[in-house]
């Protein structure tokens, strides 16, 4: 169903090879896509059955990392897995931790929201200095005949930082940084 609903054509659709061409781009977009090929392969008087072949990439990464280094630790944890159950939606959670900060982050991002041709992500990373929420959603111009495209972006941050002299902490200061911005054509 996931190959299945980026095709620009459908069964009972006219045959249009133009149409194969750009249904191969758009599952080459996806990220758990390594190849993708779409070709006729029976034709019975105005009937062409058509074959798509793809083949998908190992999707999940675990993360595990541990360093000591002039008497400070780090560490990482994390998974990551690019194509969640085979849906082409993505998720990482993510532990870091280290002298300087700590703190954990959340990514997910889905190319296909409901089966449609939107697709969004939500970043939410909360650290010991501070926060990162953003949010993006949008419709793009999938194929040459897209008639408009669609975009929302939202960021919100929140950041402590210090001034130091010879390791002597001088000043702190927070940074705030909102942003929305919207896109229509």
């Amino acid at each position: 169903s996931v190959i299945r609903n980026r095709l620009l054509f459908a069964a009972g659709d006219p045959f249009d090879a133009a149409l194969l061409d750009e249904s191969e781009r758009i599952i080459r977009d996806l990220g758990h896509i390594f190849d993708a090929e779409i070709r006729p392969f029976q034709v019975c008087g105005s009937r062409v059955d058509v074959e798509v072949i793809t083949r998908d990439t190992w999707t999940f990464f675990p993360t595990v990392s541990f360093s000591r280094s002039g008497g400070s630790n780090k560490s990482d944890f994390g998974i990551r897995d690019a194509s969640v159950f085979g849906t082409g939606k993505e998720l990482l959670l993510r532990r870091e931790s280290d002298d300087e900060r700590d703190g954990y982050t959340v990514i997910l991002r889905d190319p296909a929201i409901f089966n449609t041709w939107f697709k969004g992500s939500l970043v939410y990373s909360d650290n010991d200095d501070g926060e990162l929420t953003r949010l993006t959603l949008g419709r793009p111009f999938f194929s040459l005949d897209t008639q408009w495209s669609f975009g929302l972006r939202y960021h919100d941050e929140t950041r402590e930082d210090s001034l130091y002299f010879r390791s002597d902490e001088l000043a702190e200061f927070e940074h705030e940084l909102r942003s929305e911005e919207h896109t229509s054509e």
